[in-house]
């Protein structure tokens, strides 16, 4: 099954649960003082929930907003998209996104922002053929 498309449409449960994740995550990274984290991720899913990113399964992995199209891509019941919105110290998100380059992953900074929005937007441009 790897790479297969498979359940492409999330269920509305999985945008829900990662918004609950995200409120808790925000709320320890204001009160706690052992994280680097800003509390800016429940605003970024809530506008990803509202985008065109709502067709993927989101998920988190190091502070980066990430997304696949089927529900368990480690198992390979779909595949882990490669493009993300990431967290930085600063309180802004980074869109990123993986390439290939002589068989030797790389990434590239899209876009850094302070406002979901457009890190949403950027996000949706770079998922645009998926």
């Amino acid at each position: 099954m790897g790479g297969e498309r498979v359940d492409a449409e999330p269920k509305r449960g999985d945008w829900e649960f990662l918004e609950r994740v995200a409120e808790a995550w925000d709320e320890r990274s204001r009160t706690s003082t052992d994280t680097w984290v800003p509390p800016i991720m429940a605003p970024l899913v809530r506008e990803a929930r509202r985008s065109t990113l709502s067709r993927f399964h989101p998920f988190t992995s190091h502070a980066r907003l990430c997304f696949s199209d089927g529900p368990e891509y480690w198992s390979g019941r779909g595949k882990k998209l490669p493009v993300w919105i990431g967290l930085l110290p600063e309180g802004c998100y980074e869109v990123g996104r993986l390439y290939e380059r002589r068989d030797l992953p790389g990434y590239e900074v899209l876009l850094e922002t302070a406002d979901p929005v457009e890190a949403v937007a950027e996000a949706e441009r770079a998922l645009s053929g998926f």
